[in-house]
């Protein structure tokens, strides 16, 4: 069902209520046309060359995508009316202040060009959250701005918001700081499925409480307009910690937290911070010592840790299921179980559980079960081959 924002309240009220806000013509149209110059001048050609609605999926590929620290693009922190939103939202306009703005310039281009090959879909989708294969905070310390930088079409690339979700995200974490998205539950588990997308005209912002279910479609619009926006994060200096519905100070940004009833988690920060690391010190490449075992375990571009594997003369094989509670790291996957049959014996289901080696680093233990013989347990035991310093993705795993 598509959602239709309510022109009775005011946007700030919007943003509480809904998880996010529209606020139309806020950027000056000498910004949006500079920065349209720059991104054009960071693509290979001939998109550089071509009109934008000639832009594809094969054709629209970056020889330089600039970021934070450009020039040009920073200058969004510039414009008036985003300084103002920034402002509202926080209830104070002291940049670095411990309620304000940090002051920090983060955001990414997101250029979706035409799809050819990819069918008009008939409905929208729910989407996901930004915390895949992660702790969720109660609170946090930032919303997201997406500022449009070209007017677009419905079906045009453009993110699409689950209005209200942002309600029932915190409350199951509320209940359980330790739930994750997606393993523990999804869009499909909103009361709610009202979803609006943002077709907008260059200058019009849209801004969006973070735990809000969200996704972005292909470019499949009649006119072939590519969106092209910055999508920011607008951090707060410190993270919330405690939110009352009674206190008539609270800016919009902390009303947005307080739907579910007055709460305090002075750990909150601290709990998010350090599962993060915890997931870091998974990283890397993993092999035991009789060189029949060896795993690859990453965050991959969705936030999720998972592991690449290899078992005795077994293919390779990726993870099922993965999930890591802030120590241990399990997932399924196929093994053949010891005394099975020899080498042509036939792999089983199995899962497998891992764990950094509390007093050193490079050393990791683990266990591979059959699904249907958990005490049927073997003990493995890893050092760590190589590093792993970043997320990967598809191309790279």
């Amino acid at each position: 069902m598509a959602f239709e924002i309510d022109t009775r309240i005011p946007w700030t009220e919007h943003f509480v209520r809904h998880g996010f806000a529209v606020l139309r013509n806020q950027v000056s149209k000498a910004f949006t046309d500079r920065a349209m110059e720059r991104i054009r001048a960071g693509l290979t050609e001939p998109a550089r060359s071509l009109p934008c609605e000639s832009w594809t999926v094969a054709n629209a590929t970056w020889a330089e995508k600039p970021g934070p620290g450009d020039p040009v693009l920073d200058g969004i922190y510039d414009e008036p009316n985003i300084r103002r939103i920034i402002d509202t939202l926080y209830g104070t306009s002291a940049v670095g202040s411990p309620t304000g703005w940090s002051g920090e310039k983060s955001y990414q281009v997101f250029l979706t060009a035409f799809s050819p090959e990819q069918p008009q879909p008939k409905a929208y989708e729910g989407g996901h959250i930004d915390f895949g294969g992660h702790l969720i905070p109660k609170f946090g310390n930032a919303f997201v701005m997406q500022v449009c930088l070209r007017d677009t079409e419905p079906f045009g690339g453009n993110i699409t918001v689950m209005a209200g979700s942002h309600q029932h995200v915190q409350k199951r974490v509320l209940a359980d700081p330790y739930t994750q998205y997606p393993a523990d539950f999804d869009w499909n588990d909103m009361p709610s499925t009202e979803l609006f997308e943002f077709v907008a005209k260059a200058g019009d912002v849209l801004l969006m409480q973070h735990l809000s279910f969200h996704s972005g479609n292909a470019c499949t619009a009649t006119g072939r307009r590519p969106r092209v926006a910055l999508h920011m994060q607008v951090p707060r200096s410190t993270f919330l910690t405690k939110v009352d519905p009674a206190d008539a100070t609270n800016p919009p940004w902390v009303r947005s937290f307080a739907l579910n009833g007055p709460h305090e988690d002075p750990e909150d920060q601290t709990r998010y911070m350090g599962f993060g690391e915890a997931k870091k010190r998974l990283w890397g490449e993993w092999t035991s010592d009789d060189g029949q075992a060896w795993f690859k375990v990453f965050t991959w571009a969705d936030g999720a840790l998972r592991s690449r594997l290899r078992l005795g003369a077994l293919p390779d094989q990726i993870s099922r299921g993965a999930r890591f509670d802030g120590r241990r790291l399990q997932f399924g996957c196929d093994a053949v179980v010891s005394g099975a049959g020899g080498p042509k014996a036939t792999p089983v289901p199995c899962r497998v559980v891992l764990e950094v080696d509390s007093n050193d680093g490079d050393r990791m233990h683990g266990t591979i079960a059959p699904e249907s013989n958990p005490a049927g347990a073997r003990a493995i035991a890893l050092r760590k081959t190589a590093i792993i310093s970043t997320r990967l993705t598809g191309y790279d795993v």
